[in-house]
């Protein structure tokens, strides 16, 4: 079994303190407040070996930023004094030098206090391997496992990283069992996230600016378990990187000397959409309606070290970042537990695409 915990910690209500929303984002209704994360204060707290230090990964401090700075903190009863605060565009990173693992972080204020387990690196868990990495909740278990093989057919993913954002209709225990039954990989591991994911409705303007989590969670994935992987595929259950003559995705971040292939995507589409698998998605809207980028990459180098974001790098707006790969990704619409909406079938008349079938056949 292959289940890792996170180490989070939410701002004590007795506090009185929620985060503030970011600057620029315009709020048009309830539905927004109720989804945005405004209490955790900590995503994850785990050692790097690389730079022998204690990493804390947390959601975009903001008007918390003060109140976290006048924390006093220790390892293991040492008293903390050199602490580093780098900022990210969806996150923000405390970090703690020190030579050796502790076991705890302890952090206080007045009389009040808390302590925290320090995760361990799992980077040899994942070396050298060609890792699909995603952000799951909910999504059907044959849904999984038809992504997994179609990467594995096509591409020669051989491992997967999975953080379940709080799945309800299994565990984690059950989607690491379900993984281990897939043939073809030679490791895998899920990471347990109950954390809000933020809201997906309710601005109309900025909205992308509040959701911290699935960026913040591709940057833990490469720090804390992936930086020895050969190479890292960052995309959803419901997106499949179509093949280009035979040539692996993954050996194509490893061929460029940047590190990293971007991609476009399009929406296809199932006939039926009631019990729909990817092998459906065969039909596509002569529209041929694009979707943002997806990317690969190698986790050592320029780009693979910098920080990520969903549809790229976290400090380039997708809509400027290079897509000069031959690779495209199909997005499958009725692959969904529609958590963000309803996905229906265009209106405009449909065709069936041979070449696509035959990926499945």
């Amino acid at each position: 079994m292959a289940v890792f915990d996170l180490s989070s910690w939410a701002m004590p209500p007795e506090f009185g303190l929620k985060r503030g929303v970011p600057f620029r984002v315009k709020v048009t209704s309830q539905s927004f407040h109720d989804a945005y994360d405004a209490s955790t204060v900590f995503y994850d707290v785990f050692y790097d070996a690389r730079q022998q230090a204690v990493v804390v990964l947390a959601p975009r401090l903001l008007n918390l930023e003060p109140w976290v700075r006048a924390l006093a903190i220790s390892l293991d009863g040492a008293s903390v004094r050199d602490r580093v605060i780098r900022r990210g565009r969806k996150f923000d990173q405390l970090v703690f030098p020190t030579a050796q693992q502790p076991g705890r972080l302890e952090i206080s204020r007045g009389s009040w206090q808390a302590s925290l387990a320090v995760q361990s690196s799992h980077l040899q868990h994942f070396e050298g391997a060609r890792v699909l990495c995603t952000v799951n909740k909910n999504n059907d278990l044959s849904w999984i496992g038809d992504w997994v093989t179609f990467h594995h057919r096509h591409h020669g993913a051989d491992a997967v990283l999975i953080f379940d954002n709080g799945s309800t209709e299994y565990s984690a225990d059950e989607l690491d069992a379900s993984l281990a039954k897939i043939s073809g990989l030679k490791c895998h591991g899920v990471v347990s996230v109950p954390l809000p994911y933020g809201p997906s409705r309710g601005a109309s303007r900025g909205l992308g600016r509040a959701t911290y989590l699935q960026a913040s969670l591709l940057n833990l994935a490469r720090e804390r378990f992936l930086a020895s992987a050969r190479a890292v595929l960052s995309i959803d259950v419901d997106e499949l990187v179509l093949p280009v003559d035979g040539c692996s995705v993954f050996d194509a971040a490893q061929a460029s000397w940047l590190g990293m292939v971007s991609f476009p995507g399009h929406w296809r589409y199932a006939s039926d959409t009631e019990q729909p698998r990817h092998c459906d998605h065969v039909w596509i809207n002569d529209q041929n309606e694009a979707c943002p980028p997806k990317y690969c990459y190698r986790p050592d180098s320029l780009l693979g070290r910098s920080s990520l974001g969903v549809h790229g790098l976290g400090w380039i707006s997708w809509r400027l970042f290079p897509r000069a790969s031959a690779f495209s990704f199909m997005h499958c619409r009725s692959i969904s537990t529609n958590w963000k909406g309803l996905r229906q079938n265009p209106q405009a008349k449909l065709r069936r695409d041979v070449v696509l079938e035959n990926l499945f056949s």
